[in-house]
C-alpha cells in the first residue's frame, strides 16, 4: 500500500511512483478496477482535495495534509539542484507561455518539455526520448487515469526514475488556464470553481 506524502521532498527520496489523488480520483478509485490497482501498487500518494482529506480523516489518517498538484509542479519548476526533470504532456501553447513566464527554463539543461501526444499503445517514441535525456524524475501532465496508466508503463520500464502524474498543472502554472482565488483554494473549493468552468470535470466513465 502507498504511503501518504507529507511534503514534496517525500517524492525525491527512493525514486517513487507517486499518485496525486483528488476527489475525482477517489470516485475512480471506487469504480475503476484498473485505476484502483495502479493506485494500490504505487509508492506514494499526494492528497489533493478536501473531500479525500476528510475521507482519510474518517479512516484514521488524522493529519493527512493537502498537497495540490499545481503547487507541487510549481515547487518542481523552481528547484535547480542538478536533478534532470522531464515534463510530459500539456499543450504547445501552455509550454510556450511557461517559458515566457520563466525565461530561465528555456536554457535550463535540467528541464525537458515534451508536448507530444502520448499513446499508451505505442510507448516506444516516448521511451526513446527518456533513454536520450536520462531524467531523474518524470512528470506526466495528462488527464486522470491516462496519466496514471502511462506513469505505470514508464515506471515498469525505468524503476529507478521517480514518476508522478500532475494533470493540468502545466496549464495552471503557465496561465493558460486560470486558477481560482487563494481563498477558494484554502477553503478546499477549487474543485467547485473548476466544475462550473469545465463541466467535463464531473466524474465520467
Amino acid at each position: 500500500m502507498p504511503v501518504i506524502a507529507e511534503k514534496f521532498d517525500d517524492f525525491l527520496s527512493g525514486s517513487p511512483f507517486a499518485i496525486v489523488l483528488n476527489t475525482e480520483g477517489l470516485y475512480f478509485l471506487l469504480y475503476d478496477t484498473e485505476f484502483r490497482e495502479i493506485v494500490t501498487n504505487s509508492d506514494l500518494v499526494f492528497v489533493d482535495g478536501v473531500g479525500l482529506q476528510k475521507v482519510l480523516n474518517v479512516c484514521g489518517y488524522r493529519h493527512a495534509k493537502r498537497l495540490h498538484g499545481p503547487d507541487l509542479f510549481h515547487e518542481m519548476l523552481h528547484r535547480y539542484d542538478g536533478r534532470r526533470r522531464m515534463i510530459l504532456g500539456g499543450s504547445e501553447r501552455a509550454h510556450a507561455l511557461l517559458i515566457e513566464k520563466y525565461p530561465k527554463l528555456e536554457s535550463s539543461k535540467e528541464r525537458f518539455f515534451c508536448a507530444d501526444y502520448l499513446d499508451q499503445n505505442n510507448m516506444e517514441p516516448m521511451f526513446e526520448m527518456v533513454d536520450s535525456y536520462c531524467p531523474s524524475e518524470i512528470y506526466v501532465c495528462l488527464g486522470i487515469r491516462k496519466q496514471e496508466l502511462i506513469g505505470k508503463l514508464l515506471r515498469q520500464r525505468y524503476p529507478n526514475v521517480s514518476v508522478v502524474g500532475l494533470g493540468a498543472s502545466i496549464d495552471f502554472e503557465s496561465g493558460n488556464v486560470k486558477r481560482t482565488s487563494p481563498l477558494m483554494r484554502k477553503a478546499g473549493l477549487e474543485w467547485f470553481f473548476r466544475m462550473i468552468r469545465e463541466p467535463r470535470m464531473i466524474p465520467r466513465n
